[in-house]
């Protein structure tokens, strides 16, 4: 193989890897629904314009918690309303990455994902999540899966997380 042809084939397999890494990335964000009235979604990079009248919550490492603008803290050292929703902010896909919501708690029955809300019942939830495309991921719980986001109704809280990676070995 002349050396043309061999830097051809090292750019064409390149430019392989590029756009598969590409799709795996692309892969790992979840399309905000239109029926949400959450204000941060799931894999949404944020900016600090972005949590704006969101309360910084301490007490992370590696990532940040926000406390949606809806509420107001608690005195003291900050504390969440029982009726609240917090947003956990870190690297992603890889905690080496810019900042995305990576975690969110929602314990307020006021607030809806898909359309569904913590006073939805379980065949609706169950239903509507499967329609939206994800699989169920364990028959004794409310929980599904969709790439690398979950979703788990329960009785007192609709948690919504999104996996990462940490490839680079990042200790906090």
């Amino acid at each position: 193989m002349t050396s043309g042809k061999r830097l051809l084939a090292s750019l064409a397999a390149s430019a392989l890897l590029f756009s598969l890494g590409g799709c795996s990335s692309q892969g790992q964000r979840l399309d905000r629904p239109d029926d949400t009235n959450l204000e941060l979604w799931i894999t949404q990079r944020v900016s600090a314009a972005d949590l704006e009248g969101c309360a910084y919550l301490p007490g992370w490492f590696g990532a940040s918690e926000y406390l949606d603008s809806r509420y107001a803290v608690l005195g003291g050292p900050a504390r969440v309303p029982e009726r609240h929703v917090t947003y956990l902010v870190s690297g992603y896909p890889d905690l080496k990455d810019d900042p995305a919501v990576t975690k969110i708690e929602i314990t307020d029955p006021a607030i809806f994902v898909y359309g569904l809300s913590l006073e939805s019942e379980e065949e609706a939830i169950e239903g509507t999540m499967v329609g939206e495309g994800f699989a169920k991921q364990d028959e004794t719980t409310l929980s599904f899966g969709k790439g690398n986001v979950s979703f788990r109704f329960g009785s007192d809280k609709i948690s919504i997380s999104a996996l990462t990676t940490n490839k680079t070995g990042i200790i906090y």
